[in-house]
Parts: C-alpha cells; structure tokens; sequence
C-alpha cells in the first residue's frame, strides 16, 4: 500500500496518486486544522482587502514552523501511515515519516522554500516570517535527507537539492510531470491565424507577470495596431486598461476556456515566479505557441525557438522582442504551435510519471523509457 500526504489544496497530490494506483493501493490522508484553530487564525489575520487577508492566513496557517512540527505529528500518528508500506510525501511542509519506519520513504517534489529565496519576485505569499526561514530550511534539510529517494517534477530541482540542501545526485530521481486532465476536446482542429491575438491566463496578475505584458504590449501596438490582447484572471488589473486589451476576469467555464484557447494566436505568460507552469501544457494542447520566461521550470516546458520563445523575467523590452517576432511571422507561430502540441503529449504524461515513481520504489519491473 502506498500511502500518500498531500502538501496543499491543489490537485497535485490527486494527479500522482491517480498515476500510482496502477501499481498499488492507495490510501489518501492530509493533515486537517480545527474549526476552531482556524477561526482564530481568520481573526488574527483579517485584512480589508480580500487577497491580503487569503495571503496572510495562508502563511500563518501554513509556512510556520510550529504548523510544520504539529502536522508532522498528526500524520506520523495517522493509521494510515503507521501501516503503509510505502510513503510518498508531496511538498516539504511536514515530515510524514514516522521514527522507525521501515517502509519506502520518498518526497515527491514541485518546489522548496530555497526558490522563493532566490526569487525573481519578491512574494511573501509562500514565506515564512524572516525569523523563521532559516529553521524552515533546515526542516526541508531534515525531511529531504530522511527519506530515500526524492522524485522531481523537473529537472532545476536536481542542481537546487544538490548544492543548496547537499542531498547525494545518486538518490535523486527525475519522475516529470503530466498534463493536468483536461476536459477539452481531445483533437484540435488545424489552427487558421487571427491576426494577432494574445491571451495571457494567470489570477495573481502580478506575479504572473501581467503588469510587465502591459508594458510590452504597449511597446507592439504602434507596428501592430490590430493586436489584441485577452487577459484571464484576475478582476481588476489595479492599473489603467491599455486600448486592445480585453480583462475577462475569472473564467470557470471550461467550455468558454476552450473557445478562448482556440481562438487565440500566441500564449504569453511572462511569469516572476512560479515552481512549473500547468497552464502552459493547457495552451500547447491547443497548439499555441508560448512565451515564457527563463525562470525555473519554464524553460523545460517551452523548449526556445521550438514550441515558443523564452525572455527574461521582468524585462518589458526583451518580452516584446518575443512577441514582435511572433507577431510578424503567422508561419514561425503556427509551426511552434504545432511542435507543442506534440510535445505535450509525448514528454507530459501522469502515466509515465507513476511508472518511473514505481520502477525506482520497486513496486514495479523496470520497462522501456521514455
């Protein structure tokens, strides 16, 4: 039995353990706060504004080192754990393993608290107060260094665990990511070029780079005055809307998502921060052709001047470049377009990645690779 710990509210942990099931059985625990606890962590962190308030609490109710100590004890002590034969724990935000535990322990992981440290962008989202970083860290060094193996979702991670958490090459293990399941059509019909439309899909506007796509879209609108650019998200940009640009706000529908991918020309999502990037597979199932930036995981999804382009992280002017060499060649586009969408269905698959995660464990022979 395969026990696994899931690190957040996201559907990762969901995704993994779906692709495991083929090898074993699961069984499903994360570590819940109480009503009560989490009422007073509401209260104590009440802001006016709505996503000051979401941030505050999510750090206090999350990335502090007594949350860290208290989950690790609710799940070392969970049934579920104590009679696993295999723990894969997903995150650094606990340790899940038990004091003599003698099954598989092995850490599935998408990002570490040393990225946020490192960061192009300045996001206390995800922090820690600044007291508590370096005991987090030295937790993450704990847990990492406890466990048997640890599988990564990207490649970055392998130099990141060696030289900043000094944990050995030989236990660490490149699993990839798959496609988050997408109730899109499964075949896309042959692209036909619009005439220049963008659309950007990321609700942390900021973050995202959204205020930095602004600046070079205003850069693009005097050689393409026909341009346009489409922006999923967030409500309120918290700037003045530039003419061509369309704020759609939160999309929920996944039909009208599906219209917006495909009637789009480019996918841009120059991004400050994040750990790998699902909503550019979702683009380049479409067959779009993305822009990306050189940070982390990025550049592994768009592979430069194949499926996309890659610019610097906050750089309006490089960012523009990109686009304008988009823009002005529809062929080059389409042809980057077409590339991603093979490539995201021969290197991003959840079933390669519970394959690799079962050979390496031992839950499973060793068959061909991919």
């Amino acid at each position: 039995m395969v026990s696994l710990s899931p690190t957040s509210s996201s559907s990762l942990p969901i995704f993994v353990a779906d692709a495991l099931r083929p090898y074993a059985e699961i069984s499903h625990y994360s570590p819940k706060q109480s009503k009560l606890r989490r009422y007073l962590t509401m209260a104590r962190t009440f802001h006016p504004r709505r996503k000051s308030w979401r941030d505050r609490f999510e750090a206090e109710s999350e990335h502090r080192i007594h949350v860290w100590r208290r989950s690790s004890r609710q799940i070392q002590k969970a049934p579920q754990v104590q009679s696993a034969d295999f723990i894969v724990q997903q995150g650094l935000h606990f340790n899940s393993f038990p004091e003599g535990f003698r099954g598989g322990k092995y850490i599935f992981l998408h990002g570490t608290l040393s990225m946020l440290l490192h960061s192009h962008y300045e996001c206390d989202m995800w922090l820690p107060p600044s007291y508590e970083r370096a005991g987090w860290v030295e937790l993450e060094k704990e847990v990492l260094r406890s466990a048997d193996a640890v599988f990564i979702g990207s490649r970055f991670l392998r130099e990141i665990l060696v030289d900043f958490y000094e944990i050995p090459e030989s236990r660490i293990i490149y699993a990839g990511t798959g496609v988050p399941p997408l109730d899109f059509p499964e075949e896309i019909p042959s692209r036909t070029w619009a005439g220049g439309r963008l659309l950007f899909v990321g609700k942390d506007f900021e973050r995202k780079g959204g205020l930095v796509l602004l600046q070079a879209f205003e850069r693009l609108r005097p050689r393409f005055p026909n341009a346009t650019l489409t922006i999923v998200g967030p409500k309120d940009l918290g700037v003045p809307v530039p003419e061509g640009v369309d704020v759609k706000g939160r999309v929920s529908d996944r039909q009208e998502m599906a219209r917006l991918f495909s009637s789009a020309d480019v996918f841009v999502l120059p991004t400050l921060h994040d750990s790998f990037g699902f909503v550019y597979l979702e683009a380049m199932h479409f067959a779009l052709p993305c822009i990306g930036t050189s940070i982390f995981a990025v550049p592994e999804i768009i592979s430069q001047e194949r499926t996309g382009l890659i610019a610097e992280p906050g750089d309006p002017a490089s960012l523009a470049l990109a686009l304008e060499r988009l823009l002005a060649d529809p062929k080059l586009a389409q042809a980057y377009g077409a590339a991603g969408a093979i490539k995201v269905k021969q290197d991003f698959a959840w079933a390669d990645v519970g394959r690799r995660i079962a050979t390496a464990s031992g839950l499973a022979a060793p068959g061909p690779s991919r």
